[in-house]
């Protein structure tokens, strides 16, 4: 058993439920008319489904061989954490701040503080990325995702 996978396949499992969960309250919508959180919950769905295939994975026996590193041993916990984070925040704020507004910040994290990039770069491909979305979704697919109540008027 590899205790490192089993861990994680746990932990990815419950955040894809949670996720999942969320997901659900944002209103599924009918396969003709998804609603705002029908394409989050495929995708927490599948991170549930993968982080199950980790967790069995983990659970199956290893081939004899050089011992893995222990799980918390030497291990760089600052980009997971920071994009679990992005991710938590990004539900959080997903409503308030809108898909473009949420998304843009989403990304420039990643991008920039998980990928290390380059600020210029991580400005373009966030800035780029967040229109795609909104073009795909909103605009080519109709799908009614949030504008954001922090800037419409009336704050609804």
């Amino acid at each position: 058993m590899k205790t490192a996978e089993v861990v994680t396949g746990l932990f990815f499992a419950a955040v894809g439920g949670g996720a999942c969960a969320l997901a659900y309250r944002l209103g599924l919508g009918s396969i003709g008319q998804p609603g705002p959180g029908f394409f989050p919950l495929v995708i927490a769905a599948l991170l549930g489904l993968m982080s199950l295939g980790l967790l069995v994975k983990g659970c199956l026996p290893t081939k004899t061989g050089p011992r893995p590193p222990r799980f918390f041993h030497r291990a760089d916990w600052g980009r997971p954490l920071l994009t679990l984070a992005a991710l938590v925040g990004y539900g959080i704020f997903f409503r308030r701040a809108g898909l473009i507004v949420s998304t843009f910040v989403f990304l420039m994290i990643l991008v920039g503080g998980v990928g290390r990039q380059k600020p210029a770069l991580a400005f373009i491909v966030s800035a780029a990325t967040a229109g795609a979305v909104y073009l795909l979704f909103v605009v080519l697919l109709g799908v009614p995702l949030p504008a954001g109540t922090w800037f419409s008027a009336q704050g609804d």
